[in-house]
């Protein structure tokens, strides 16, 4: 690990170094997002219309989807786990400005499951947490919040309520992204307070605090006893600093603070303190880019110390024209697993994260390891080719050869570390102004960590999304 750790950074500051010296470099905007690899999951976009009265706006949207998931979580062909089924999700969202600075949000949500076939199980829950089908009708409260910008005169804004954090900046949903994992896209609210202040110099600083419940506790419906949300009840807070290095190379240096209840099954059965400290680079020039972000944690876990070392980057050529680009490269991640040789706990928490690039499919393998949406223990060497041949359309094809660092017990593991490979390919298109579309077909092939005979694995989406 030591030496991987070594030509990780090396490789990491040469190409800073390269980027430094670039004559041209993009400098149009402070965020380190702009330049999105994943995120994708959703489109992430708010059709505000205004009303008579411009105080207030609304957005509405409709997503329907079809998915067709086999052996995604237990890479069995002789159990009955082919599930085909739609999903129809609805939100209605309006905002009342207050004043200039002042505004007030509420958004509703439903989300529903339509199975042509269904299996046996629901797969993608376990027996420690609750088992829900999903195909029933419930209206949550998606975003309740009051945000207030310019703060006593000063550059700072303070939004307070329930809140989406995944899009705002923070990492490329790699640590913080879904807020409420087991709801699957449903929902990603935090329930939050974010401090949000600008310097003089462009410089900004995040200041948030977050509490999180297992169970949502203000459900305005539902045809179920309860809505599940996430694994345990959490409470964490985080400070997020973002600056230019010498006004061209965008970073952030972060500090994270997660308390887990603990009860949840998986590495989540014991109370758990983590601290995370981590850099995100983000340089950019003509023709090469590097996304690179690296953490380190410790606290603890239960009676016993915690540790974990994580790190995702992403690198490589593009192309742009003023219609149409091209992009590709290398990338990699790993994530340090458990050793059981040792007191310690090794195992990397990746914290609020998300799905980063849309790898839902190897995620969901990771079920029975380290719990719905939580992933660590990885080595991963990739490489994508992303093709844009008008602003509104894009097709990527990412592929993954996945090994593991430290061997799991069980019936459904093996003795090998090959976590097998995996191909996506995704293809996304707006039509017009109100309709957007994607495909995305992923394929899993099995390797010796997973028990003798484990079966490959697929999961294919068509996925509308319309906004009025």
């Amino acid at each position: 690990m030591k030496n991987k750790f070594k030509i990780l950074l090396f490789l990491f500051l040469l190409f800073c170094s390269e980027y430094i010296s670039a004559q041209k470099v993009a400098t149009d905007s402070l965020a380190i997002d702009t330049v999105t690899i994943g995120n994708t999951k959703e489109f992430e976009y708010t059709n505000k219309k205004s009303t008579k009265k411009e105080n207030i706006h609304w957005d509405s949207h409709i997503r329907l989807r079809h998915e067709l998931w086999d052996n995604q979580e237990d890479l069995n062909d002789t159990l009955d786990d082919l599930f085909s089924f739609f999903r129809l999700k609805v939100y209605l969202g309006a905002g009342f400005q207050i004043n200039e600075n002042m505004e007030i949000y509420a958004r509703v949500v439903n989300e529903s499951r339509y199975y042509g076939y269904k299996g046996t199980g629901d797969t993608i829950t376990t027996d420690q947490t609750y088992r829900p089908q999903r195909n029933y009708f419930e209206l949550v409260i998606g975003q309740l919040y009051f945000k207030w910008k310019n703060v006593a005169e000063l550059p700072l804004t303070l939004t307070v309520g329930r809140q989406n954090l995944h899009n705002q900046g923070f990492g490329n949903q790699w640590l913080i992204g879904d807020g409420t994992p087991l709801d699957g896209s449903k929902t990603f609210y935090y329930n939050a307070l974010r401090i949000n202040y600008q310097f003089k110099n462009k410089s900004t600083i995040d200041a948030v605090g977050l509490v999180s419940f297992a169970e949502d506790p203000i459900v305005i419906f539902s045809e179920i006893e309860k809505t599940v949300t996430n694994i345990t009840d959490e409470q964490g807070a985080w400070l997020w600093f973002k600056h230019k290095l010498n006004n061209k190379i965008p970073y952030s240096a972060f500090y994270i603070y997660k308390h887990e209840n603990g009860g949840g099954g998986f590495h989540r059965t014991k109370e758990s303190n983590i601290h995370t400290l981590g850099l995100h680079i983000k340089p950019e020039s003509k023709n090469y880019w590097l996304d690179g972000q690296i953490t380190a944690q410790g606290g603890n876990y239960g009676n016993v110390s915690r540790t974990g070392f994580g790190t995702m980057i992403y690198g490589g050529y593009q192309y742009k024209e003023d219609t149409w680009s091209v992009k590709a490269g290398p990338w990699f991640m790993y994530l340090t697993g458990d050793n059981p040789e040792t007191e310690n706990f090794e195992a990397f928490n990746n914290l609020f994260g998300g799905y980063p690039n849309d790898d839902e499919l190897y995620l969901n393998t990771w079920a029975a390891e380290s719990g719905t949406s939580m992933w660590t223990n990885i080595s991963l060497y990739g490489a994508y080719v992303e093709y844009m041949p008008t602003p509104k359309f894009n097709i990527r094809f990412w592929y993954h050869l996945m090994q593991t660092n430290q061997l799991e017990s069980g019936n459904f593991f093996g003795q090998g570390k090959s976590r097998g490979q995996m191909i996506m390919l995704k293809a996304m298109g707006e039509f017009g102004e109100k309709l957007k579309a994607y495909y995305m077909f992923q394929y899993l092939w099995t390797g010796d960590y997973y028990f003798t005979g484990a079966d490959n694995a697929i999961l294919s989406r068509i996925n509308l999304e319309w906004y009025f």
